[in-house]
């Protein structure tokens, strides 16, 4: 418990490169990544960023709702073209993620869990069988800041849809994104 009260202290900018290590391209070795359950930290940082993204939303579609997902995007865009969007967080693409992956959880039944690896951890989505796991932050973040995307968010959901995800064994995850 005195760990998880030390972890609430952190800055939001020191949460937010603890996050982002291992999604800026450094090398991980997966032989030691673990996913477990979410953990009182971990669902404290997604209610505060789902509160964030709906704020920032103010009226939008339901969490289910496939139009979500585009309204979204268009978030995102705004912030790939530089426009400054007040948001309760420093990171609104990041918020846009956590929403992001409500609307996987909530239309396809997928589960919140946590993915730690050493010292750097990170919220993730995966499916029932654990097959595929998805780091909604990082990946929203990746589609803001990079040039060129290569999937959109509407893209990942159509490939789950349509059942074109990679192949994977159950228990694999597969990180898809």
């Amino acid at each position: 418990m005195a760990e998880d009260q030390q972890d609430e202290t952190y800055s939001e900018k020191y949460i937010y490169m603890f996050m982002d290590a291992a999604g800026r391209g450094l090398p991980v070795d997966a032989s030691t990544v673990a996913v477990t359950d979410m953990q009182m930290r971990h669902n404290a940082f997604e209610v505060e960023m789902t509160e964030a993204a709906q704020e920032l939303l103010g009226e939008a579609p339901p969490i289910g709702d496939p139009v979500l997902v585009h309204v979204i995007e268009d978030i995102v865009k705004r912030v790939r073209s530089g426009e400054s969007l007040k948001c309760k967080t420093t990171f609104p693409e990041a918020a846009m993620g956590i929403l992001w992956a409500w609307h996987i959880v909530t239309r396809f039944h997928w589960e919140w869990r946590a993915v730690k690896k050493d010292w750097w951890e990170t919220l993730a989505i995966a499916d029932t069988e654990n097959k595929y796991v998805i780091l909604p932050v990082q990946f929203m973040r990746g589609v803001a800041d990079n040039e060129e995307v290569e999937r959109w968010p509407h893209d990942i959901i159509e490939a789950i849809e349509n059942g074109q995800l990679p192949d994977s064994n159950a228990g694999d995850l597969l990180r898809i994104c």
